[in-house]
């Protein structure tokens, strides 16, 4: 991963990711919607088969404390900071009433092959710049991510607890990790492991069973 967003996935591919939102379409007027929907369409045309494209959809726990506070309305020292105060409150309370600070986020990933790192970015970036017109001709917000953005998603990924991601480019000659370093789980937990164990001692058991079956424990007597 680079600081400008590119990743490099092998020796010659390479991705960008755009961080995009909802555009409100059911309640457009008809002509809108049928705007936006051509404009969609004139995304998918764009994207021709030297483009690979990948959406996430990626819901994610939040900090509770760290995500209250992005909805805090800074005081300007002015009247209206008791207005700005109450409202604040208003929506904090409405966030724990509401997704449980659950964040839903979404993503465009496109990805491209290229001889060498300035052939990529040079052409990720023409791509680049033609999504978000789209994007903003549809109406959506949409903006690119840079490259410890997008190692924070990831790492919101592998860590659904909402661990913290700590994470600074200058670690990484003094350490001598990798971004992948600070991204992955230390283990993963899932019901195929725990099944794999389960019939891993029922294996066990099975043998230890056969075992005595055919090696019956035998008494000595002295006389």
């Amino acid at each position: 991963m680079y600081q400008d967003g590119v990743c490099r996935l092998n020796q010659r591919s390479f991705s960008k990711c755009i961080e995009f939102s909802d555009t409100n379409y059911q309640l457009a007027q008809p002509d809108d919607r049928t705007a936006t929907f051509e404009y969609l369409c004139d995304l998918y045309n764009y994207v021709d088969a030297s483009i690979h494209v990948q959406f996430s959809f990626v819901n994610r726990r939040a900090d509770p404390a760290q995500y209250a506070r992005s909805f805090e309305i800074a005081p300007q020292g002015d009247d209206f900071d008791d207005i700005r105060a109450e409202y604040t409150g208003i929506l904090q309370r409405q966030l724990t009433r509401g997704n449980n600070g659950i964040v839903k986020t979404k993503y465009l990933t496109f990805t491209i092959e290229a001889d060498n790192l300035k052939a990529a970015r040079a052409r990720l970036e023409r791509i680049e710049t033609d999504l978000l017109g789209y994007f903003k001709m549809m109406g959506a917000a949409a903006r690119v991510l840079g490259g410890a953005e997008r190692l924070e998603v990831l790492h919101g990924v592998f860590h659904p607890d909402g661990e913290l991601f700590r994470f600074d480019w200058k670690w990484l000659p003094t350490a001598g990790l990798s971004t992948k370093d600070f991204i992955a789980p230390s283990s993963f937990a899932s019901a195929v492991s725990a099944a794999i164990s389960d019939v891993l001692e029922l294996a066990i058991a099975s043998t230890a069973d056969i075992a005595c079956s055919k090696f019956p424990a035998t008494s000595t007597h002295s006389m």
